[in-house]
């Protein structure tokens, strides 16, 4: 494992080995002083790559205030993503019916009097969009139905316990 460094010069360089600075370290008003000199040093030799987001927009400029306001930021947990659209969703808007385990999963199903490979597409839905009976996480009470795709294109229901028999079995 390496980690990546920036140091004043600005280039990169990988090192396998690092120590950290404690906390009691970065309350002591040398480090922070020493930080902010940092920050000011590399904002200098990176002028103008900063418009692909990366990094502050160092076009402006900033006061030593500024850095240190964003490095206390930065201690206190406090940061502004890069990619706001790119953040995970909250747990809370997690929904079981949302996903389901069975979707993407190539199974043997029955249909007829005969077994052929078919792939989960999803739950099934009805005409609103809601998805059809109610997800248990014990597979013997779960009612769900889902939809399987055959390899010929057609599309048939199947309820939970059927595709569970199909795969583990």
């Amino acid at each position: 494992m390496y980690f990546w460094l920036l140091p004043e010069s600005g280039i990169p360089i990988a090192r396998s080995t690092v120590q950290a600075v404690s906390e009691e370290e970065l309350r002591s008003e040398e480090i922070q002083r020493e930080i902010m000199a940092y920050d000011a040093n590399i904002m200098q030799k990176l002028n103008g790559v900063g418009d692909d987001g990366y990094f502050l927009n160092v076009n402006e400029e900033l006061t030593m205030q500024e850095v240190g306001k964003a490095n206390q930021d930065a201690m206190d947990g406090i940061y502004a993503p890069l990619e706001p659209e790119a953040e995970k969703s909250e747990i809370q808007d997690y929904n079981e019916d949302m996903y389901s385990k069975f979707t993407s999963a190539e199974v043997l199903l029955p249909k007829g009097d005969y077994q052929y490979v078919a792939k989960v597409i999803g739950r099934k839905r009805d005409g609103d969009g809601n998805p059809i009976r109610r997800y248990h996480p014990n597979l013997i009470l779960d009612t769900t139905v889902h939809e399987g795709e055959f390899l010929n294109g057609s599309v048939h229901d199947y309820a939970a316990n059927v595709l569970a028999e199909a795969l583990f079995s």
